[in-house]
């Protein structure tokens, strides 16, 4: 199974427990609210705008589009990082972590994941002018500046923007993904 099945397969494990504790603690499913002008593959196309709608990951076929970032930075990134982005499509979700609430980002469409790319962009090039190891940011602290990240070793770290990572929460995404406890909100 190649990384991008494997960490498919892992995030929708995690999507699904996510989602079952949704429901168990709130006694409802979690929903988004349907924007006709942001459309997902995530939500039925018939959804009104305004309302409500379940929604479930759906696995991207689209192209990986991490080579011709790497060639315009002169990086080569982990694979686990881009093999996370180019998984599925969904919403985010939080887990509960050593530096506590995380909101996990996911690309609800291809706009969005073009969005990301242009913001690993930013991120790459602040990390070359402090002179650091490059890394995929994966998620965001929920209550701090913190964000989660696949390290160049494949490591799961938390690093604060243009500084060196400050803790290391797990030897690699799987460990990571299979580990990670859903919190509800």
């Amino acid at each position: 199974m190649n990384d991008r099945k494997a960490t498919a397969k892992a995030l929708q494990q995690l999507i699904d427990r996510y989602q079952s504790d949704y429901v168990s603690q709130t006694g409802e499913p979690h929903v988004v609210v349907i924007d006709q002008d942001w459309p997902s593959p995530c939500v039925p196309s018939d959804a009104e705008e305004g309302s409500d709608s379940q929604w479930h990951a759906v696995e991207r076929d689209d192209a990986d589009q991490f080579a011709e970032l790497e060639q315009a930075m002169s990086v080569d990134l982990h694979p686990s990082g881009k093999a996370y982005w180019n998984a599925l499509y969904g919403a985010g979700i939080t887990i509960e972590s050593e530096i506590g609430a995380v909101e996990l980002l996911l690309p609800w469409n291809q706009d969005d994941y073009v969005r990301f790319l242009q913001n690993l962009t930013g991120h790459l090039l602040t990390q070359k002018r402090f002179k650091l190891e490059p890394s995929v940011f994966i998620g965001v602290a929920v209550d701090s500046e913190l964000v989660v990240s696949v390290a160049d070793d494949g490591s799961i770290v938390a690093e604060l923007p243009g500084r060196k990572p400050s803790h290391t929460l797990a030897p690699d995404l799987m460990e990571f993904l299979q580990s990670a406890k859903p919190l509800i909100l």
